[in-house]
């Protein structure tokens, strides 16, 4: 029963300084038979604990009612961790993000009424305190300071993000979880990541970020110099968040390469900081998980969560894992010299972030550019090291250290963004490494492990005793004895095929089982062991795991179909009727799709466009049944649907999809006012043209004072005093405002929206799309309704001159004319799949929403299997009953939809030599008849305990 405290500088336990080198993988978006494989992925990469997250919606899918069995077996998942020798963190929320669904927060919560999400708020809290309570109650005995046996669980992560200056209310929610946690029964730190905006008694204060790293890391060692510095989500994604990605319609999130990613570890490294990697493994969103990115209000996440990570979706290494594996390992290997490195001293150096600028010739000269190169020095109780930081277009070839003796240490850079040089460090009982210009990647008892380029010349000294060695080119390491240690020098080839066990090296392999067994590489007859007394050999008794041939076949059958017709045309017996419009999740629905039916009540034939400012995210319209389009979000759809009313009325039919909530940001949760499904009637809206908007000046609003929380906004802070004004007549109803920027996107800036100088809404680049007017607040005669403009976090702030042009084209004013249903009879039908005797073999082309069924036979094969996808337009994927996820490859007049092309599915859903069930449910009729599943062979899969 181990103390877990920590200081300035690490954790302890019992005393013991401890260095934490964290990949976070999330068993919600893995296979539970594939945990155990994801786990020994990270070990093997060199990490020492492993983070995870409890995703609040899984565990309590109705109120009161709890799930920790199968995929949702979190105590299952933490005791693997500590059977494979690792820590620990859990990420309990409530909140978490992650892009998923609400943020994780569960939909029969959010469409609770009087509910006010991640705040001071009655029912929220008591949920919370519930839910809180049910989750430790399943691992508080697996914590590293529980009696008996105790468990790996080393930190928990509360909420996290809440980036709200109204220190009270922060208080009186942050400081409530923290309260819940600790009654729960956790007695280890917690930690949270409200990038300093926040600080909670009794927390550590963590930070989310990857960009300029070690700036951050220096910051937080001034202002938390009590506090170790961790660094608890650390992206490894690259590019502009921005843009469009990984969401429909979008393009794919790109990773950071192994130069890059190395480069950013490296500068946490410097600047004295531990961290988790986020994510290591992104894995699957399944079913309907995914969220709604709130950069934009078109933005829904896609099925696949790879994000770019060095584990791939399928649990293979992706093209920056080995040069991860190596600064990982690097980093958990020699935790005892960071975890004492001297807090206080911070050496003045070049911004690693910011380079030098390359240094051109003088006009005339002949001599090259000059790459700049930047050199970070940290030394403690226990050694140090210098980070050698190359340019960003790693142009550098070599340079040289003075070390403080006056000894000259070549440094090559050729092909590297960093190069780090142990100095004073411990590599053995008696043996201390004084210096060396190759990159250490791990030591095991006498035997120390370096690298770098094939034919660059080694300098190094043990104990005061220089040695020089050229670094090998071939598949044998070099072995250097000296004062009493063996150094492993190896090239960089060599480095992605070494492994460490408890006891020794290995050279020549490809991984090592569950079991600590090592694996053949297939580019190695043997390989090289060298034990932690220094002595090697040749080795011959690597397992020898079944490669696939690569013509291991994977067919679908011939596809059977099931119409939705009854649905359609609305004379389907499961409709029930409602006393009118509501948001799916008040109807039993609370993600996915859902049927209304509208009876509609008219005077006259006449053809109206039926608006939905109350509503989404798309809503498949079909009247008599016949299909008149999509309203809402995302590609192919419109903001109207275009009915033919007859006179005596008629029916409207319409499939109603929840995309997911927003995973983060403002909107948030049902209190937005968003809404999913039919949440108002359906209107119809005559646009009016006031003209284009002035600046003027006014009297600032006080924020906080109008809407709390609001992210990234302190106490205080007010909009600008200039505004954006339109001038709108005398109107005889209520008015609409559409929020519809360019590039997916609703307002051009953060502002908040007033008529007649009265707030009435906030919107940002989310939205709202749909901003209504009550009547009451107009005036008898002109009326202003203006955007009072909230800066941005960023300090990127436009002013109102600027936005001028932006906004007169993102914005669009309507007047009501009508409620096209407000005399209308309602009534609902949930979306289900159908017996399996109503399939048939299809005849002719299929139309509207359409289930299909078919046979899917596969060999045995360790491969990843992919759904490939092909003359299907959107919708669902079942696998042996199993919600594999959403597809969207086309839009329903056939424009190709992505960034998504195929979908992978796990090896454990699927039978081997059997018959396995494949239903695919289309919006529009799309036939998968030209849909394959295929086998990846160029992937290969870590698995723990491979066959």
């Amino acid at each position: 029963m181990p103390a877990v405290t920590y200081d300035g500088q690490s954790f302890m336990l019992d005393g013991r300084r401890v260095w934490i080198v964290s990949a976070a993988v999330e068993y919600a978006r893995v296979a539970r038979a594939s945990w155990a494989d994801r786990i020994q992925a990270a070990k093997l990469a060199g990490f020492n604990t492993i983070d995870t997250t409890a995703v609040w919606a899984r565990h309590e899918p109705r109120s009161g009612v709890f799930d920790f069995t199968g995929d949702n077996d979190v105590r299952h998942f933490v005791k693997l961790v500590g059977e494979a020798g690792m820590w620990l963190i859990l990420r309990v929320g409530p909140y978490v993000g992650a892009g998923l669904d609400g943020g994780g927060l569960p939909a029969w919560l959010t469409s609770q009424a009087g509910v006010s999400l991640r705040t001071k708020n009655a029912p929220f809290l008591e949920a919370s305190s519930r839910y809180l309570t049910a989750l430790v109650d399943q691992i508080k005995d697996l914590q590293l300071s529980s009696t008996g046996r105790g468990g790996p669980l080393l930190l928990v992560k509360s909420e996290g993000n809440w980036t709200c200056g109204h220190d009270d209310l922060a208080v009186s929610y942050l400081g409530e979880l923290n309260r819940y946690l600790r009654e729960a029964g956790i007695n280890i730190p917690v930690i949270n990541s409200h990038n300093l905006w926040q600080s909670v008694e009794g927390e550590i204060d963590g930070w989310s970020g990857g960009d300029d790293m070690l700036s951050a890391m220096r910051q937080l060692n001034v202002v938390r110099a009590d506090q170790p510095k961790f660094i608890i989500d650390l992206s490894c994604e690259s590019g502009d968040e921005r843009r469009a990605r990984d969401v429909w319609g979008g393009v794919p999130r790109a990773g950071l390469d192994g130069p890059g990613l190395t480069r950013r570890i490296a500068e946490v490294i410097a600047g004295g900081g531990q961290f988790s990697l986020t994510p290591f493994h992104g894995g699957t969103n399944f079913g309907f998980a995914p969220g709604r990115c709130d950069a934009g209000s078109e933005w829904f996440g896609i099925a696949s969560a790879d994000r770019g990570a060095p584990l791939d979706e399928t649990g293979a290494p992706a093209p920056s894992y080995h040069a991860l594996r190596r600064i990982a390992t690097f980093a958990a290997k020699f935790g005892r010299v960071f975890s004492n490195l001297n807090a206080a001293y911070q050496p003045v150096a070049i911004d690693p972030a910011r380079g030098v600028q390359t240094l051109k010739p003088a006009k005339g000269a002949q001599s090259p550019p000059v790459p700049g190169v930047s050199v970070v020095h940290r030394t403690g109780a226990q050694g140090g090291f210098a980070m050698v930081f190359n340019d960003a277009a790693m142009s550098a070839k070599s340079t040289a250290l003075l070390l403080p003796d006056g000894t000259n240490l070549p440094v090559d850079l050729e092909g590297h963004s960093v190069v780090w040089c142990l100095m004073d460090a411990p590599v053995g009982p008696r043996a201390n490494l004084d210096y060396s210009n190759l990159s250490a990647m791990g030591v095991v008892g006498r035997t120390l492990v370096v690298f770098g380029n094939a034919g660059s010349r080694g300098v190094m000294s043990v104990n005061g005793s220089p040695v020089e060695v050229n670094v090998p080119a071939g598949k044998t390491p070099e072995i250097v004895e000296v004062e009493g240690i063996s150094i492993a020098v190896l090239n960089m080839e060599l480095s992605e095929a070494t492994y460490f066990s408890d006891d020794a090296v290995l050279v020549g392999v490809s991984g090592l089982t569950w079991d600590h067994k090592p694996i053949a590489h297939p580019s190695f007859k043997t390989y090289t062991r060298i034990d932690s007394t220094g002595q090697s050999h040749a080795a011959h008794d690597a397992l020898r795991v079944h490669a696939p041939s690569g013509h291991e076949k994977a067919a679908l059958g011939h596809w059977t179909c099931a119409g939705a017709a009854e649905y359609v045309d609305g004379s389907g017996p499961r409709f029930a009727s409602i006393p009118g419009p509501a948001p799916l999740a008040s109807l039993g629905a609370p993600s996915g799709y859902g049927w209304y039916r509208i009876g509609l009540k008219s005077t006259a034939t006449r053809r109206a466009a039926a608006y939905v400012t109350q509503g989404g995210d798309r809503l498949h319209f079909f009247q008599e049944g016949k299909e008149l389009g999509v309203v809402g979000h995302g590609p192919g759809a419109t903001d109207h649907a275009a009915l033919a009313l007859k006179k005596g009325g008629g029916t409207i039919v319409v499939l109603a999809e929840n995309l997911g909530e927003f995973s983060s940001g403002a909107h948030l949760g049902a209190s937005s006012g968003l809404g999913k499904g039919l949440c108002g009637h359906l209107l119809e809206l005559s646009e009016i043209k006031p003209g284009k908007p002035k600046v003027v000046s006014s009297d600032p609003v006080d924020i906080l004072a109008f809407r709390s929380p609001l992210w990234d906004v302190r106490e205080g802070d007010t909009t600008l005093a200039s505004r954006l004004d339109w001038s709108i007549g005398k109107r005889k109803s209520g008015l609409v405002m559409k929020f519809a920027g360019a590039e997916g996107v609703a307002a051009p800036c953060r502002a908040i929206v007033l008529v007649n100088d009265k707030p009435i809404a906030y919107v940002d680049r989310a939205g709202p799309t749909w901003v209504a007017i009550d009547g009451e607040l107009l005036s008898k005669g002109a009326s202003h309704v203006q955007l009072a403009i909230v800066a941005e976090a960023s300090g990127h702030t436009r002013t109102a001159d600027e936005l001028l042009g932006d906004a007169d084209k993102a914005v669009t004013f309507y007047e009501v004319e009508d409620s096209l249903t407000a005399k209308a009879d309602w009534a609902f039908a949930k979306w289900e799949q159908p017996a399996a005797s109503a399939f048939h073999a299809p005849k002719g082309k299929a139309h509207g929403p359409t289930w299909w069924r078919a046979t899917l036979h596969h060999a045995a094969c360790p491969s990843p299997l992919y759904l490939e996808l092909d003359g299907v337009t959107k919708g669902q994927i079942f696998v042996n009953g199993r919600h594999l996820g959403r597809y969207f490859v086309a839009t329903h007049e056939g424009k190709n939809v992505g960034p998504q092309s195929r979908w992978f599915v796990p090896a454990s859903w699927l039978k081997a030599g059997a018959d396995n069930e494949v239903v695919i449910f289309d919006e529009h009729g799309g036939n998968p008849a030209k849909s394959r599943a295929v086998f990846d062979h160029t992937r290969q899969v870590v698995n723990a305990k491979p066959m």
